[in-house]
């Protein structure tokens, strides 16, 4: 078959098989094809609707870098020293926990790809994602949870131990009795079974909490997020750079630079030098073209609370009239003109509809005999000095005297802890959407909260009925107003200027901003849709 005489074949037919093509193309070769039959226009049809208009598809620019202004100051990544929203911002973008908040503000996997609840929520199974690399190349394993955890535990002062107290072993290595957190059991390399010591069917919600969030061993430079930390962190500058190993893709910027002081002047966004700037309260948006305005959806508590352990809030009467003569409507104007509020809950949520809200009564006189009252706020917020200066002059006027101490907000925890004052006031913005651990969260705050309050919040944890839940917060959150050991003053929204051609910026569930999603667009004018 492969001889000259079988080439000779298959050259005639191809020969055949190309004559017969180029003969069926000529017109009078073709059969012909009878005409199209159409059907009659019925009479009084309407013209065929138009084509919608074609939507805009806007894909984000992948690259680039950005500068922002922080909003409060930057103390540090530690886990343990955690002291303000911006130390919770930088440290959630580069160590991630073993959950995390989707869009919607519920709870799904993150170093974690499932769990298992057993026990009504007294022991959980988590099951580690496989393959998950840290920033420097050690793959997570249950032991780096582990490690990360119980650093959070023994560190001296820790603010955000107590995220871990339904731990079984809490107390005794706490104590320094147990080296290790007995709860924290490592079943294989990816599996870790947690025994508490309290039912807590929230237990996955909190440890999306950035102080909860893994590192290799406990370290502070590695972890697993969309960034990763550049270079030695300061007071006044942190950058990071996008992490090429996070398992969920990289950001769409490759670095971001957060600054605070001189840097983050809202005259730097003139030259270029900042993206994003910070907009105080009573300060007027400019109404330049080259910016426009972001406000976020959820605005700043600033909370006042009582040393009920204390003389003189310590008799019910003087703390229940001191209360009563607080006229915090004004305060909330004060602070931040007319787009200031008091909240009707804790929380910053409406009240429950089924509950009727009686109008506020007429701020009376404080009581007198107050005294000294010695008042500890944290430094670097105009608008908490604003609202320290109020509280003053109200004082002032019963014949008492408020003596204000500033103190660093690296260091107000520990000296609200002391319990040497009457009165503080903080600036509350929670960590993350579940409103049980954002209650829990202010009520750490004061540490003259009798424990009956912590009894009344584990219950509600182990509650599965959310309108059985949602009933007991309600409740809760009127006594610690009532008690005055926690009182939201004013509600101030939180605003930013953002230059032109920033683009992507959303508010994410831990009540900030999305970074990972900001982009920067290459468009001549700076468009981004």
């Amino acid at each position: 078959m492969n001889g000259p005489h079988a080439k000779r074949r298959l050259a005639a037919g191809v020969a055949v098989l190309v004559a017969l093509v180029l003969i069926s193309s000529f017109p009078g070769c073709r059969a012909p094809r009878p005409p199209l039959e159409s059907a009659p226009a019925p009479a009084g049809a309407a013209k065929p609707a138009p084509e919608p208009p074609k939507v805009k598809e806007v894909v984000p620019e992948e690259g680039g870098e950005g500068t922002f202004a922080l909003e409060e100051p930057y103390t540090s990544l530690a886990a343990p020293r955690l002291a303000t929203s911006s130390d919770r911002i930088l440290r959630g973008l580069a160590f991630h926990g073993l959950t995390r908040f989707n869009d919607s503000g519920r709870v799904e996997p993150e170093l974690a790809v499932k769990w298992e609840m057993l026990h009504e929520g007294s022991e959980w199974v988590f099951h580690l994602r496989p393959e998950t690399m840290f920033t420097n190349g050690r793959y997570l394993e249950a032991r780096h949870v582990a490690a990360s955890w119980e650093k959070l535990v023994v560190a001296t002062d820790s603010s955000y131990a107590w995220l871990l107290d339904a731990v079984e072993g809490y107390d005794e290595m706490l104590s320094g009795k147990a080296p290790h957190l007995a709860g924290l059991i490592l079943e294989d390399g990816l599996t870790l079974r947690v025994e508490l010591r309290y039912p807590m069917r929230t237990f996955p919600a909190r440890l999306a909490h950035p102080a909860l969030g893994v590192s290799a061993f406990g370290e502070d430079e590695e972890g697993i997020g969309y960034f990763q930390i550049w270079g030695t962190p300061k007071s006044q500058l942190i950058v990071l750079r996008s992490n090429p190993e996070y398992f969920r893709g990289l950001p769409h910027l490759d670095e971001m630079a957060f600054v605070r002081g001189e840097a983050a002047a809202r005259d730097k966004m003139a030259t270029g030098a900042l993206d994003v700037a910070v907009l105080p309260p009573l300060e007027k948006a400019p109404s330049e073209s080259k910016v426009r305005v972001f406000t976020l959806a959820e605005g700043r508590t600033y909370l006042l609370g009582l040393n009920r352990g204390a003389s003189p809030f310590s008799r019910d009467d003087t703390a229940t009239r001191f209360l009563a003569s607080l006229d915090r409507e004004e305060m909330a104007k004060a602070v931040a003109g007319e787009s200031g509020r008091v909240p009707a809950t804790l929380l910053g949520g409406p009240p429950p509809s089924s509950r009727q809200v009686a109008s506020p009564p007429v701020p009376g006189a404080p009581p007198t005999g107050l005294g000294r009252l010695d008042l500890v706020y944290p430094e670097g917020d105009r608008t908490l000095s604003l609202l320290v200066e109020k509280l003053a002059n109200g004082v002032l006027k019963a014949g008492g005297r408020v003596v204000p101490h500033s103190v660093r907000a690296a260091d107000i925890r520990g000296t609200l802890a002391r319990g040497e004052y009457q009165l503080f006031i903080v600036p509350s913005l929670p960590a993350g959407p579940d409103p049980l651990l954002r209650l829990e969260e202010m009520i750490r705050w004061n540490r003259s909260a009798p424990a009956t309050v912590m009894t009344t919040l584990r219950g509600l944890q182990r509650e599965e009925e959310p309108s059985k839940i949602a009933a007991g917060l309600s409740s809760l959150d009127a006594s610690l107003q009532a008690e005055g050991l926690l009182v939201p003053l004013a509600l101030v929204p939180r605003r930013f200027l953002v230059a032109k051609g920033i683009c992507g910026l959303h508010p994410d569930p831990a009540t900030t901003l999305d970074w990972a999603r900001v982009w920067r667009s290459r468009h001549p004018q700076g468009e981004c849709d």
